[in-house]
């Protein structure tokens, strides 16, 4: 962030100089609509590579109600809505295309493909979430994306939640909040998931999340 900061704030100033009218808004859009895919996750890159000479000449096709559709708290087989709705800022019809990547194989992701909106209306997609396993997998690397597209432009919007559920404890005999001892030292138990080689991950934490895989030496204490 320390580099990226004043080159995003360059890039900013060269656009507001040739877009004197543009809002803080139609910046964004702009720089995000353009920049160049380098190959990584959202985490790693984010929208990827600025390029201030296409966000120059940005046409801005919509504008979106939220940069991030956020489900909150989820539980297994209890479906959440959440509602995104998008403008059509041009004076002609404008077809709207989204896609959904999905990274977590728990949950289930469906929205609506295709949105039709006339000269500057708007119209809501729908995005539903539930979840199916609440038992894993975990990656905390890893996050799910609703990608919406135009001719003209293309978002990429985090999908964010929080997974609750009561199974994890029943299911493998133990507690949340009970005190470990293991080959790595003491902690507090937070969760636990199936890995992908179907053995358990505990994740662990005082203040910050610390990260152990089972190796069968944990002893649990009351």
């Amino acid at each position: 962030t320390s580099m990226a900061t004043p080159v995003v704030a360059g890039s900013v100033a060269l656009i507001k100089q040739a877009h004197f009218d543009w809002t803080p808004e139609e910046i964004k859009a702009s720089l995000k609509s353009t920049s160049k895919d380098m190959g990584e996750n959202i985490i790693t890159q984010g929208d990827g590579r600025i390029n201030v000479g296409e966000a120059v000449n940005f046409v801005q096709d919509f504008s979106i109600s939220s940069e991030l559709v956020n489900f909150g708290e989820i539980k297994f087989n209890a479906g959440k809505e959440f509602e995104l709705v998008i403008t059509n800022l041009l004076d002609k019809s404008l077809n709207i295309l989204v896609d959904i990547e999905n990274s977590d194989s728990s949950v289930l992701i469906e929205s609506d493909k295709e949105l039709s909106l006339s000269s500057l209306d708007s119209g809501t997609i729908k995005i539903n979430m539930n979840m199916i396993n609440d038992i894993g997998p975990y990656n905390e690397n890893t996050i799910s994306l609703i990608k919406i597209k135009s001719i003209n432009q293309q978002l990429t919007i985090p999908i964010i939640y929080y997974k609750i559920t009561d199974r994890l404890s029943m299911g493998f005999g133990f507690d949340k909040g009970k005190n470990i001892i293991g080959k790595f030292g003491r902690g507090v138990l937070r969760s636990a998931d199936l890995n992908k080689d179907n053995k358990i991950d505990f994740f662990f934490g005082g203040g910050d999340l610390v990260y152990f895989e089972n190796k069968g030496d944990l002893i649990f204490e009351d």
